[in-house]
């Protein structure tokens, strides 16, 4: 078996994690700290594996009582994901929704793949360039 010609590029795996919320807060900082402080208790259990990855948390404010359509609600925090998606250029993304954030996160899972309506079999929008990139949506 021979070597190949050329240079052999490997793609380091970069993770970004981004977390959706459930609680309309002001104190982000907060919340950022709250999740790597979780992240930092895991580190012993990973025993050896690749960095978690990059945590970012969105900046959308909402709750149940925003009385925004759930709709309008995901596209903001799927714009932000494409602006976390361009700084950071992940070569995977989990989408993390904690409480209302978690319905939220599973949303915005369903429009990057381009499923605007809930009754739609088929995608029917616009597909998120990082769409084949998210490797998981974890709601708690």
């Amino acid at each position: 078996m021979g070597v190949p010609a050329g240079p052999c590029i490997v793609r380091e795996k970069r993770r970004l994690i981004f977390l959706v919320h459930g609680f309309p807060t002001r104190d982000q900082e907060f919340l950022n700290g709250d999740l790597q402080s979780a992240i930092d208790a895991l580190e012993p259990l990973k025993r050896g594996r690749e960095p978690l990855g990059t945590v970012v948390t969105s900046k959308t404010r909402f709750g149940w009582l925003t009385g925004r359509p759930i709709n309008e609600l995901a596209a903001s925090v799927r714009t932000e994901v494409d602006e976390a998606v361009r700084a950071h250029e992940p070569s995977s993304i989990v989408l993390v929704g904690f409480s209302a954030g978690a319905v939220i996160a599973r949303k915005l899972a369903l429009l990057a793949q381009g499923f605007a309506d809930a009754e739609v079999t088929t995608p029917t929008g616009p597909v998120s360039p990082w769409a084949d990139d998210l490797e998981r949506v974890v709601m708690f």
